[in-house]
């Protein structure tokens, strides 16, 4: 998906504030995330990841960032049990 910047749109959902943290301490605080994806992304591409929350009262609550991919994991890679998806840093 595209925004009005022409840039890839890429969503991420937190089902609980136990993984919404687990991300944050790993990932976040750093500046950065993994996303799941099967899309294609190029090393070094501006992308939009948007953060939902879907748990208890804030359910529907989401908050976009600009990034750019660092690292890809390929589906090709699925097979070995790698999940695919893209790095990003904000």
């Amino acid at each position: 998906m595209r925004n009005s910047d022409s840039k890839e749109m890429l969503r991420i959902k937190f089902k609980s504030p136990e993984r919404l943290r687990a991300e944050f301490e790993k990932n976040i605080s750093n500046g950065g995330i993994f996303v799941p994806s099967e899309s294609d992304f190029a090393i070094r591409q501006r992308v939009v990841v948007e953060i939902g929350l879907d748990y208890d009262d804030a359910a529907g609550m989401s908050i976009s960032l600009d990034g750019e991919v660092v690292h890809r994991i390929p589906p090709e890679m699925a097979p070995s049990g790698v999940v695919p998806g893209v790095a990003i840093q904000f």
